[in-house]
């Protein structure tokens, strides 16, 4: 599933699962071997990305509706 930024963005702050699971899918495995290079483990990726969509989530939710 091809997503526009504005797709993600809107799915993330909504809470679209199906959106995220498709941002899970799209980039997690990109993200996991970036990490695994640096000496991390997919658990260490796992627990970065999973932040990392925590405070995009909730930078979003504090921007005021366009």
């Amino acid at each position: 599933m091809e997503l526009s930024n504005r797709d993600v963005i809107a799915g993330i702050v909504s809470n679209n699962r199906q959106i995220i699971n498709t941002v899970y899918l799209q980039y997690l495995p990109m993200f996991t071997n970036y990490i695994k290079t640096n000496n991390g483990d997919e658990g260490d990726a796992l627990d970065v990305f999973q932040d990392g969509l925590i405070i995009l989530y909730e930078k979003l939710k504090s921007l005021p509706d366009p």
